[in-house]
C-alpha cells in the first residue's frame, strides 16, 4: 500500500515539487509523459510526434524552468520566443496552444505547406469545430511548432481532439485526444 502510494506521488512531481526542484528527466517527463503531453503516431512507420498543450499550467511552468535554465547556461535570447511569450500574456484564457517538436531544420516554411496547415488543422471540441487561428514557427532555441486554437469549452465537454497537418514531418497528419478529466492540476482544470 505505501509503495503504490509512494509510487502516485512520486509520478506526479509536478504536484508536490517546487518547479526550481524539477531535474531535468521530470522536465523532460513533462513534455512527452504527462496528462498534457502526448505521442501522436499515424502508421507503424513513421516516428512519433511529441506534443503537449502549452497553455497549461503546469506546462507553462516547465517551459519557464527549461528556459530559465537556458538562458542560466548562456543560451542566447530569441526575438521570436519572446514574441511568444507576450502573445501568451496578452491572450491568457482565450486560446489554446498545441505545441508539436519540429525543429526548424524540419519545419517547412515552403507557403503552400504551410496554407495547408492553416487550413486543414482543426480542434474537435464535442460537435463543434475550430480552424487553427495562427502559429508560431519553431526557431532557433525553440524547437516547438505551437499551434495557436480559440479556447472554446464548454463545462461537459469530454475531450480536446487535434487533427493537425505539421509541415516537415513524414506523414504530416497527426491526431491527438486529451481527455478533459486527466487535466487536473492542483485540484483545477488545465488545457
Amino acid at each position: 500500500m505505501w509503495i503504490t502510494l509512494f509510487l502516485m506521488m512520486a509520478s506526479r512531481f509536478w504536484e508536490t515539487k517546487p518547479s526550481t526542484d524539477w531535474t531535468l528527466t521530470e522536465l523532460s517527463t513533462m513534455v512527452s509523459e504527462s496528462p498534457w503531453a502526448q505521442k501522436a503516431t499515424t502508421s507503424a512507420t513513421a516516428p512519433p510526434a511529441f506534443l503537449y498543450l502549452a497553455t497549461a499550467a503546469p506546462m507553462r511552468i516547465a517551459e519557464v524552468e527549461m528556459r530559465r535554465r537556458y538562458v542560466k547556461a548562456g543560451g542566447p535570447v530569441d526575438d521570436l520566443h519572446e514574441d511568444y511569450e507576450l502573445f501568451l500574456r496578452e491572450n491568457a484564457g482565450k486560446v489554446i496552444v498545441l505545441a508539436v517538436k519540429s525543429s526548424v531544420a524540419e519545419f517547412s516554411a515552403d507557403e503552400a505547406e504551410v496554407k495547408r496547415m492553416e487550413e486543414e488543422s482543426v480542434l474537435k471540441v464535442g460537435r463543434r469545430k475550430y480552424k487553427l487561428s495562427g502559429h508560431f514557427p519553431p526557431s532557433r532555441t525553440d524547437q516547438y511548432l505551437r499551434l495557436i486554437f480559440p479556447r472554446e469549452v464548454k463545462a461537459d465537454d469530454k475531450a480536446l481532439d487535434f487533427q493537425v497537418y505539421v509541415p516537415g514531418l513524414s506523414s504530416p497528419f497527426r491526431e491527438a485526444r486529451f481527455p478533459l478529466k486527466d487535466l487536473q492540476y492542483k485540484g483545477k482544470l488545465e488545457y
